[in-house]
C-alpha cells in the first residue's frame, strides 16, 4: 500500500492539488528503508506549473537525546501528530488522510481532534487481521475509526466496520490501483556498475549481462515464496544451467537469505539489493528476463498485492503462484506459457525449477511471453481512474460529496445460492427485517411461515446468528493473556486458567448449513440431508465474525473456560462430566485448547484474577426453530 500512497499523492499534486506529506520514512529501519540518492529528490517534492499543484514533504526530528525517556521508545505517534497539526494549521489544509493504522491513522486522528479538520483512514490487510487482533490496540483503532469522516476499505470487509457501529455511508471502496505509466517495456534496465555499488557486500555474486536473469522483489519470507525460489534456483544450477539471480528484498532477512543461498550453492550468481524507490522498480524489472511473484499460504486473508500487474505492464515474463493468479480480476485473460508462467504451488520446488528453467533455456521465448503479458496489463479505459477515485474520496472527506459506492453487508459477494434463499424468503428488505428481528413476541418460525423448507429456515437462522454477532457491542475485557506472544503448549498452560477471549454464541442446526456458507460457489441445495451440527459464532476484537463447528466435547470445554480453574484441573473435570476419561481423550482435549488459543478464541491467565465477571457466558442453545 505504501507504493499506492506515493502514487496517489503524486497524482493528486499533478492534478493541481496542494499535497503535504508528513512522514517518518527516514526513520524506517535500514532493513526496510528505500535507498535514495540525489537524483530521486524531484520525485519526493515537486511542483506542477501547468496545473498549480504542489507536493511537499515534512519529516519529524530524528530521535536523539532531546527525546530520551524511560522506557525508551521512538515517539512516532506524538511526533507525527504534532507535525501534522502544525502543517494543517500553517497551510489551511481541508482534509487529513492516514494510511495504515499504526502510526499514521492514529496520528491523523489526533491531528484531526486538535485542529477540527476531518480525517479519512485507509487500512491494509495486516491492520485488520493482525494488529487489530491485539485487544489493547483494537480499542485504540475502534475509537479512531469511529471518529473518521470516512474509511477507505473494500466491500468484503464492510461487515467488520458495521460491527463497530460505523454507518455504511462512511465506508468508501478504495481507489482501483492503476499501474503507473513508468511500468512499461521501455524502462531503462539497471546497469552492472549500479548493481555492484548497491548490492550488500556479503551477497554480491557476479552479475553477467550475457546470462538470463531471474528476479524477485518485495519483503522476503516463507509465505512470499522467497525460499522456494532460492531452492529451485539451486536445483536449476545442479542441472547445469547458467543464470543470474537478483533479489531486491532489503536486509530484514539477510541472515536467512544468506543461509538459503549458501545451501542452494548459488552465491556465485546472486545479488541481494536494498529496496529501490517506486519509480526505479520498473528498471529493476526490465533488468530481469523473468520476475517471480510466488506468494502462497499467506496468513492475511484480505491481502491483495499488485506486483503481478507491475511485472506484466513492464513487459518482462511473470512467474506467478496459483494463489495470486486466483486473486487477479483479469485471470481469465492469463494463459500459461503464452502471456505468463504459472506455478500452481511454489512449495513444489521441482515444478518451480522447471518453469524457471524454461526461462533460462529459452530467453527469447520468455521475451515473447513478457511482451504478450504487457498487452494484458494495458487498460486504456482505466487511464486516470486511480486519481479520479482519490478525488472522489477527498470530496466525501471534506463533505462536498455523499458516498454512493457503499453496498449492504448482506448483498456484497453474495454466493449464488443466496439468490435462491432470497426468493424463498422474499425481497432483500424482508431478509433484513428477519435478520434484525429481536422481539421475543415474534418467533422466527412465524416470521418464516411463508417458507416450508427446513433448510431455508436453518439458513436464515444461521444468517440471523451472524447478524446478532455483528450487531453485538465489543465487551470490555482488560484481562492479560499471559501467553499472547508465546506458543501455548501442554507444559506452559498446565498452571494457567483458560478463559474465553471473545464473545461467543452457540446455535444448533438440523442441517449442515455451515457447508453452504463456507463454499460460496456451491448452489443452494434444498435437498440437503439432515445432519445436526452445533456452531459457535464469535466476534473477535478486530470485529471479524467467525464461525466454528464444535463437537459436544469442545462445547463443554468452551463452557468451562471461565478463567477460574487451571488447565490441569479443568480438563479432567470436563472429561469426567462427559464420560470420556481415556488417555486419548485427555490428549485430544489438550489439543483442542491449544488450537482454540492459536485461533484467538481462548486466552490463558493466572487463576483468581477476576476473569469470571469480565467474560460473557456461552449462551445456551436456543429452542430449535421449525419442525
Amino acid at each position: 500500500m505504501s507504493a499506492q500512497t506515493y502514487w496517489a499523492a503524486y497524482g493528486l499534486a499533478q492534478r493541481g492539488h496542494q499535497v503535504f506529506v508528513v512522514t517518518n520514512a527516514a526513520e524506517v529501519e535500514d532493513a526496510y528503508r528505500v535507498r535514495l540518492d540525489e537524483q530521486d529528490g524531484p520525485r519526493l517534492a515537486t511542483t506542477f506549473p501547468e496545473t498549480g499543484g504542489e507536493l511537499h514533504v515534512f519529516r519529524p526530528e530524528a530521535p536523539g537525546y532531546r527525546m530520551e525517556h524511560i522506557p525508551w521508545s521512538n515517539p512516532h505517534v506524538s511526533k507525527l501528530a504534532g507535525l501534522a497539526t502544525d502543517v494543517v494549521r500553517a497551510h489551511n489544509c481541508e482534509l487529513i488522510i492516514g494510511s495504515y493504522f499504526e502510526p499514521y491513522a492514529v496520528s491523523a486522528f489526533l491531528a484531526s481532534t486538535w485542529t477540527g479538520v476531518p480525517f479519512v483512514a485507509q487500512h491494509a490487510g495486516s491492520d485488520l487481521d493482525r494488529l487489530m487482533d491485539v485487544p489493547e490496540l483494537s480499542t485504540t483503532y475502534r475509537e479512531m475509526l469511529c471518529a473518521a469522516k470516512a474509511i477507505v476499505t473494500r466491500p468484503s470487509v464492510y461487515a467488520r466496520f458495521e460491527a463497530m457501529g460505523i454507518p455504511r455511508d462512511r465506508l468508501l471502496t478504495g481507489a482501483p490501483y492503476e499501474t503507473p505509466a513508468l511500468f512499461n517495456p521501455e524502462a531503462e534496465p539497471l546497469d552492472s556498475e549500479f548493481l555492484d555499488d548497491i548490492a550488500y557486500p556479503r551477497l554480491s555474486g557476479l552479475f553477467d549481462k550475457s546470462r538470463p536473469t531471474l528476479g524477485m522483489y518485495g519483503k522476503p519470507g516463507l509465505y512470499k515464496g522467497s525460499f522456494d525460489f532460492i531452492a529451485a534456483a539451486g536445483i536449476l544450477k545442479k542441472q547445469g544451467a547458467d543464470f543470474n539471480i537478483l533479489l531486491m528484498s532489503g536486509s530484514s532477512r539477510l541472515d536467512a537469505l544468506d543461509a538459503a543461498i549458501g545451501e542452494a550453492d548459488i552465491a556465485d550468481r546472486t545479488k541481494v539489493l536494498p529496496f529501490l524507490p517506486h519509480w526505479r522498480v520498473p528498471s529493476f524489472i526490465r533488468t530481469c528476463t523473468a520476475v517471480a511473484f510466488l506468494e502462497r499460504d499467506f496468513p492475511v486473508a484480505i491481502h491483495g498485492p499488485v506486483l503481478a500487474r507491475e511485472i506484466l505492464a513492464s513487459g518482462t515474463a511473470l512467474l506467478l503462484s496459483g494463489e495470486i493468479h486466483a486473486k487477479q480480476n483479469f485471470r481469465d485473460e492469463l494463459v500459461d506459457g503464452e502471456n505468463f508462467l504459472l506455478v500452481p504451488d511454489p512449495k513444489e520446488r521441482d515444478v518451480l525449477a522447471a518453469q524457471m528453467g524454461a526461462v533460462v533455456h529459452d530467453p527469447e521465448r520468455a521475451r515473447r511471453i513478457g511482451i504478450a503479458g504487457a498487452a494484458t496489463a494495458v487498460r486504456p479505459e482505466n487511464n486516470g481512474a486511480f486519481v479520479d477515485a482519490w478525488e472522489r474520496i477527498i470530496d466525501v472527506g471534506i463533505g462536498a460529496r455523499t458516498a454512493t459506492d457503499v453496498r449492504g453487508v448482506y448483498t456484497i459477494a453474495r454466493p449464488r445460492w443466496l439468490t435462491t434463499l432470497r426468493e424463498a424468503v422474499g425481497s432483500d428488505s424482508d431478509l433484513h427485517e428477519i435478520l434484525a428481528a429481536d422481539d421475543a413476541d415474534t418467533p422466527l418460525v412465524q416470521v418464516l411461515s411463508a417458507s416450508k423448507d427446513p433448510v431455508v429456515v436453518d439458513a436464515v437462522r444461521f444468517l440471523r446468528a451472524r447478524h446478532r454477532a455483528i450487531e453485538a457491542p465489543i465487551a470490555a475485557r482488560p484481562i492479560t493473556n499471559v501467553l499472547a506472544s508465546q506458543r501455548a503448549t501442554v507444559d506452559n498452560t498446565a498452571a494457567l486458567a483458560p478463559y474465553r477471549a471473545v464473545d461467543m454464541w452457540i446455535e444448533q442446526f438440523s442441517y449442515d448449513v455451515l457447508a453452504l456458507f463456507c463454499q460460496t460457489d456451491r448452489e443452494f441445495d434444498a435437498q440437503l440431508l439432515p445432519q445436526p451440527i452445533t456452531v459457535c459464532f464469535a466476534k473477535k476484537v478486530n470485529c471479524a465474525i467467525v464461525e466454528l463447528q464444535v463437537s459436544p466435547g469442545v462445547l463443554a470445554l468452551l463452557e468451562a473456560c471461565d478463567g477460574q480453574r487451571v488447565t490441569s484441573e479443568l480438563i479432567p473435570a470436563v472429561l469426567a462430566d462427559v464420560g470420556a476419561t481415556s488417555a486419548t481423550a485427555h490428549t485430544s482435549a489438550h489439543g483442542s485448547l491449544l488450537r482454540l488459543h492459536r485461533s484467538g478464541y481462548l486466552g490463558f491467565t493466572h487463576p483468581g484474577s477476576g476473569a469470571r465477571a469480565l467474560i460473557s457466558a456461552v449462551s445456551a442453545p436456543p429452542v430449535p426453530v421449525g419442525s
